[in-house]
């Protein structure tokens, strides 16, 4: 266990003096939370129309362009600082982009991220797991229930897709779970190494913990059930190590 002083040491001083969860975060910290949300929906509004953008004129195929809307949606959520009070902030944004997409699904629209020719409602799904994630973040006031979750889905499972596909394979695989597995860990070590306050007990075995566990739920998870699962799982398992080592 860890002394109260340590743990306040890694939890409540979690990043290092005048450093954020990224650099822009500097630039945001003192911003409103209202404001916040508003950057984090433009954002997502760019991204999902550059999606649509190089799939219509450029002729880059629905996979493609599906995936760069996920990355890149993962990564404003990391980008820009979780400095929020409430989950209402989120709702009324991920109520909306729910909203959107079942329209344009009913409507054959936004072919950029429906026009994959199979059954996945992982657009959908992405949104619930950020306000879901945020809304573990609140509850245990710890900002990298939010982050990490959202690292590690957000590079992660591009990873095992396009891991899969460089060997052949055209559906879940091992290969693809390896590719998670690596790309996860290392993601999650970097930012932890340029941005934690300091090393976390255990902290090695926990970014294993998270990569392998993530790979599993990643590869059971079929129809775009993953980008829920596997930052929800994610999630479960940095609460149970605040829980067990930290408590």
């Amino acid at each position: 266990m860890v002394n109260p002083t340590a743990r306040e040491r890694l939890f409540e001083g979690r990043l290092r003096p005048g450093k954020h969860s990224f650099i822009i975060n500097r630039h945001l910290q003192n911003l409103s939370e209202i404001t916040l949300i508003a950057i984090l929906v433009a954002a997502f509004v760019l991204a999902l129309a550059l999606a649509q953008c190089l799939h219509s004129r450029l002729g880059v195929q629905a996979e493609h362009t599906r995936k760069f809307a996920h990355v890149a949606i993962g990564l404003i959520c990391v980008l820009v600082p979780f400095r929020f009070t409430s989950h209402w902030y989120f709702l009324p944004s991920t109520v909306g982009f729910i909203g959107f997409m079942l329209y344009a699904r009913r409507r054959g629209r936004f072919s950029a991220l429906l026009g994959v020719g199979r059954q996945s409602w992982g657009d959908v799904l992405l949104a619930v797991s950020i306000y879901l994630n945020a809304v573990l973040a609140l509850s245990y006031d710890f900002e990298r229930l939010f982050y990490l979750p959202m690292l590690i889905l957000a590079v992660a499972d591009p990873a095992a897709y396009y891991g899969g596909f460089f060997f052949g394979k055209n559906k879940k695989s091992w290969i693809g779970s390896a590719c998670f597995a690596i790309v996860a860990f290392v993601a999650s070590w970097l930012y932890l190494l340029a941005f934690a306050a300091a090393p976390y007990p255990y902290q090695t075995w926990l970014l294993v913990g998270c990569a392998a566990f993530g790979a599993l739920i990643e590869h059971v998870s079929g129809g775009g059930w993953d980008n829920l699962t596997v930052p929800l799982a994610v999630g479960a398992l940095l609460v149970g190590y605040e829980a067990l080592v930290l408590g």
